[in-house]
Order: structure tokens, then C-alpha cells, then sequence
């Protein structure tokens, strides 16, 4: 069983998805979109939250050094 493979049973869909335990399951269409769309939400905060570091990180190292910027 691969993540993303389908089976189809008339009228639903299924999709083998990764549960958030890491576990491959098999999940109607809706349910497995509901899932996938929280975890890219969850890495896209993930990703902001270390771009904001990163830029305080960068602010404070700069600050200490005495550069300012406009």
C-alpha cells in the first residue's frame, strides 16, 4: 500500500493516506482531504514561525552589532 494510491467503490472513493500517528489507512475521499489539508496547514505555520525567528534572530544580531535598517 503506497500514500496517495485510490481505490474506487462506487459511489465513494477511497484514498490511502498517512493518519497522524504515520500510519497508512485507507480513508473516503472527504475525510482523507480533511487530513492532508491540516497537515499542510500545520507546515505552512511551522514554516512561517521559523521565517519569523529567523528574521528576529536576524533583527536582535543586528541590533547588537549596531546596523540599523530603514
Amino acid at each position: 500500500m503506497t500514500e496517495n494510491a485510490k481505490e474506487s467503490y462506487p459511489p465513494k472513493e477511497f484514498i490511502c493516506t498517512k493518519s497522524d500517528a504515520g500510519v497508512l489507512l485507507w480513508m473516503e475521499r472527504s475525510e482523507s482531504k480533511k487530513v492532508t489539508d491540516a497537515r499542510a496547514a500545520a507546515a505552512a505555520a511551522a514554516a512561517k514561525s521559523a521565517a519569523d525567528k529567523t528574521a528576529a534572530d536576524k533583527a536582535a544580531a543586528d541590533k547588537a552589532a549596531g546596523i540599523t535598517t530603514a
